[in-house]
């Protein structure tokens, strides 16, 4: 939701979470305190300017990969993959 909004998003590395935020972020190896204050730190160390570009880059990259048209096109191709091997299989 916060990349959708164009602001990068910071997480740890849990399920699916470093991909979905790939470049645009901020990956947080480990859930200590520690470590998620120096990863919000390294996210105001890069400045307003710096953090917007990302954000804007963060909103990009939830826009080509998983808004509503993304993910349709996805399935209608994996749709059509399978009717195309259902047929080619004669059944």
């Amino acid at each position: 939701e916060a990349m959708a909004c164009g602001v990068p998003a910071a997480v740890t590395e849990v399920g699916d979470s470093p991909v979905l935020v790939a470049e645009t972020g901020f990956l947080i190896e480990g859930a200590h305190p520690e470590e998620l204050a120096s990863g919000v730190g390294s996210a105001i160390r890069l400045g307003q300017g710096r953090l917007a570009e990302r954000g804007r880059h963060a909103r990009e990259h939830v826009i080509n990969h998983y808004s509503l048209e993304a993910i349709g096109k996805r399935y209608y191709s994996v749709l059509c993959e399978a009717l195309d091997a259902h047929r080619s299989s004669g059944k």
